[in-house]
């Protein structure tokens, strides 16, 4: 059986914009400037950061309401979100 290796976060494994996440980076900008993103998170933002990274992102794709929210939700998926990162940010979004 292979041992599977669990690292913590390694830049190197997401396309990066800045020091964050390219996914994590369009995930704030969308919950920040969409109003309708930014009521749901506001009213959910403890709910969300308890729930799983993959749920959490299309929980928060699917209340985008702005055309260009949406067509730049299109590019987020797990892979380029780090989870640790989107939670610190629900936990602190309404303080």
């Amino acid at each position: 059986m292979r041992k599977t290796n669990y690292t913590k976060y390694n830049p190197k494994t997401y396309k990066v914009y800045g020091s964050d996440p390219v996914g994590n980076h369009t995930l704030q900008i969308v919950m920040s400037n969409d109003r309708g993103c930014y009521d749901f998170v506001r009213k959910n933002a403890k709910r969300l950061s308890r729930m799983s990274k993959g749920r959490a992102i299309t929980l928060i794709k699917s209340n985008a309401t702005e055309s260009w929210a949406k067509r730049d939700l299109k590019t987020v998926n797990g892979s380029n979100t780090n989870a640790n990162q989107l939670k610190l940010y629900l936990n602190n979004f309404n303080k």
